[in-house]
């Protein structure tokens, strides 16, 4: 594996998922973002896709080639795993590694590990408590080769926690932060600074709402989808009160609703089980990103069923919450790239 350093020239983030590809790019005094409809959702990112996103790139004012990728967490493998203290001289790396092949089957020597050590819950000191995030060769060398093809340099895989907080960090994290995307909500939770705990929410998937509202109402998909998670960055986006707005609404509100209450449950079972493993861990804002960030009813129901306060995107960021965890990934400092041939 071969690490660069740091540079100066700025990066760019890209956060894949099944529907779209975003990217974000952070610079002084504005803030280039776009969301791409990918042409095949059905298959996974290749070389159409990164010649797609590199044009579109080049023609809306980002700077450079250079691109941090936060894959779709359901490419991803992720535990907290109880190993050796660090300061017994133990492998940590090598030992997580194993243990995660162990538990998912798979050769040790096929996944790409990174991993960040957690403060310890209660007063257990005496061992490391560690979150491990693996992804398969067979998963990342195809993204890469796409990108590569498409004459885009990847300098880093980034976990999608860590971008979510990395985009949050200079607007003060909240204690939770909820991204609501087209295969499902990432929940996190952070806790002394860093992200203690994730959980990938499926039920929660924009995806599925949209098919159950298409079924349900017998209304194709597109125009479901251009009602519930409307661009973001289109001069006429609707706001939140604009979207109720829209005929159909009428006919979604129902449906919304009977997801929305699914959502808030499985978010606040999570959460008592954070608060029960660390006691030390106050809960007061959970800040939501993602495409359904802005989903009609979707705060006031959280702020009811948690009792905290609930705040949308990054205020003064000039990052729509949609982008938030692709302007995350922008901000990468370490520059991880893949293993050398």
């Amino acid at each position: 594996m071969k690490w660069l350093f740091p540079s100066k020239r700025p990066l760019i983030g890209v956060e894949l998922s099944r529907r779209w590809i975003k990217a974000a790019q952070p610079l002084p005094g504005r803030a280039p973002q776009v969301r791409i409809a990918r042409p095949r959702p059905q298959e996974p990112f290749g070389r159409e896709d990164a010649v797609l996103l590199a044009g579109v790139l080049e023609r809306t004012g980002f700077q450079g080639r250079r691109v941090v990728v936060s894959p779709s967490r359901e490419s991803l493998i992720a535990e907290v795993l109880e190993l050796p203290p660090r300061s017994s001289g133990a492998p940590l790396e090598q030992l997580a590694k194993l243990e995660i092949a162990r538990t998912h089957r798979c050769d040790p020597d096929s996944l790409e590990l990174g991993l960040w050590e957690l403060p310890p819950p209660g007063r257990a000191v005496d061992q490391s408590h560690v979150f491990a995030t693996a992804m398969p060769f067979g998963t990342s060398t195809p993204i890469l080769d796409a990108f590569e093809a498409g004459g885009l340099e990847v300098v880093a895989m980034d976990v999608p926690a860590n971008a979510l907080a990395r985009a949050h960090a200079p607007y003060g994290l909240p204690d939770a932060m909820l991204d609501l995307g087209w295969s499902g909500a990432l929940l996190c939770v952070v806790h002394a600074g860093v992200v203690v705990y994730e959980r990938f929410i499926e039920d929660a998937a924009i995806a599925g709402l949209i098919k159950t509202a298409s079924e349900r109402l017998s209304v194709p998909t597109e125009a479901i989808e251009a009602v519930m998670v409307p661009d973001p960055l289109a001069k006429d986006a609707p706001q939140e009160s604009q979207q109720e707005d829209s005929p159909l609404w009428s006919e979604l509100r129902g449906i919304v609703s009977e997801h929305l209450e699914t959502t808030s449950l499985e978010v606040a079972r999570s959460l008592a089980y954070m608060a029960h493993r660390y006691q030390s861990w106050h809960f007061n804002r959970l800040a939501l990103s993602g495409d359904g960030a802005n989903l009609p009813g979707l705060r006031e129901r959280l702020t009811t069923e948690l009792q905290v306060q609930v705040s949308v995107g990054c205020e003064g960021s000039g990052i729509a919450p949609a982008l938030l965890l692709a302007s995350g990934a922008a901000k990468h400092a370490g520059t991880l790239a893949r293993e050398a041939a």
